[in-house]
């Protein structure tokens, strides 16, 4: 039931799950002043918003209920700039780009399906600033990924590296090309063949997208649009998946707020017994039932109790899962272990190999990690990489009981998958 989640909340944390939605109404908004009213570290509340990524969100109700007054100026200020330089980003970056790319494909007779922000904030998000987009997530067939690229260098992209010729495929286990930037450096693509790894036991055929998809279009563009369930479906995965990690830049509340308003806005458009039929007894059922349970839980989102019921996963652990709210979704600040959470086994070899790569990283892991360096030297990139991880491990070092249950929480989350 909304608003009893199965976890302790901090007050902050009940506030930000009160407003990680499009709308309150008249009782909700009486809620959120009921909420305010309570002892809050308004500092920490702001933190919390930005890593969750909800902080326009949080914003847009407290303005709509007339509770501004109550807000500090500098907590209000920095609400306010966050919001501005979401709009600023989409509005002179994202879009134009999104656009050029789509006519460029279009021209190119390549088919796209814009994945997450990229078709969310054309959709079902009504005012572009209470959603940030960080990059552009696009999914073309994978025997149009050497057109596909080629479009892109021709629009001027290039890879991070600066090289102006793009590798034309994926590496045989990733689900899409490597990275590139726009003319200007100031927007990022990346150009799906999937929306899992190969390698992992949830990878399945994307071709039930393409074949349920619909024709459609984006300012005029034409593009096409995943349908209500495989929307809801890669919503889920992106959610779970994402939690192997906890850094900055994949706001949990914002991912399940994705979720929670997709299944309002496309409710009528959902085929949940498609989906029973469809992921019961497949690996894909545990993932998608801990987040849409999670979205309920957490956001009061609409999905139908009988759904849940006839789509539980058996023998589920309840403590498990409360763990996994609060370690994996709740928490801010890294988890220095988090490459342990591969999909692949949960045997001690694996597990410290896993270690080993968190530890001490290919140079490519590196790149990636750090992207805006001016410094790219491997030495200097790892150095960098281990004060960062020992920081993290100092902290979980000082919590070993938490330490254990994060342990708990990962082995879980594998054998979910396995």
């Amino acid at each position: 039931m909304e608003g009893t989640p199965i976890v302790a909340l901090e007050p902050e944390e009940r506030v930000l799950l009160h407003t990680a939605r499009l709308q309150l109404g008249a009782q909700g908004s009486t809620k959120l002043e009921r909420l305010l009213a309570s002892e809050l570290d308004w500092g920490r509340l702001v933190d919390k918003a930005d890593w969750y990524e909800t902080a326009a969100l949080l914003l847009q109700h407290l303005e709509a209920s007339g509770q501004v007054e109550v807000v500090p100026e500098p907590v209000l200020s920095r609400l306010n700039a966050i919001k501005l330089e979401q709009r600023v980003r989409f509005f002179f970056f994202l879009q134009p780009e999104l656009l050029r790319v789509l006519e460029g494909m279009g021209s190119a007779g390549v088919e796209i399906i814009p994945l997450k922000g990229a078709f969310l904030m054309n959709t079902v998000y009504p005012e572009v600033s209470l959603r940030p987009v960080g990059d552009l997530d696009l999914l073309a067939r994978e025997k149009d990924l050497p057109r596909a690229m080629e479009t892109l260098a021709g629009l001027g992209y290039r890879t991070k590296s600066g090289d102006e010729m793009l590798p034309n495929n994926a590496n045989e286990d990733h689900h899409h090309c490597s990275r590139v930037l726009s003319p200007d450096g100031a927007v990022e693509i990346e150009l799906h063949r999937h929306v899992v790894r190969r390698q992992t036991p949830l990878h399945f055929p994307v071709e039930r997208f393409w074949g349920r998809s619909a024709s459609g279009e984006i300012e005029g563009r034409p593009a096409r649009v995943l349908a209500g369930r495989d929307l809801v479906t890669h919503l889920c995965l992106a959610f779970f998946l994402d939690r192997r990690r906890r850094t900055r830049g994949y706001g949990s509340l914002r991912q399940l707020a994705d979720l929670s308003e997709s299944i309002r806005h496309f409710e009528l458009d959902i085929d949940w017994e498609g989906m029973t039929k469809e992921y019961t007894g497949e690996a894909l059922q545990a993932p998608l039932y801990v987040a849409l349970r999670a979205a309920q839980e957490l956001l009061g989102a609409p999905v139908p109790a009988e759904f849940l019921q006839t789509f539980k996963v058996r023998n589920f652990d309840e403590e498990l899962f409360g763990h996994f709210l609060r370690l994996k979704v709740l928490n801010e600040g890294y988890w220095f272990l988090h490459e342990l959470v591969e999909p692949k086994d949960n045997h001690w070899w694996n597990m410290s190999k896993a270690a080993v790569h968190r530890l001490i990283p290919p140079a490519s892991y590196l790149r990636d990690k750090y992207p805006l360096t001016h410094d790219s030297a491997a030495d200097r990139l790892l150095w960098k990489h281990f004060r960062d991880g020992s920081r993290a491990a100092l902290g979980a070092c000082k919590r070993p009981r938490a330490m254990i249950q994060e342990l708990r929480a990962d082995f879980w989350m594998n054998q979910l998958q396995l």
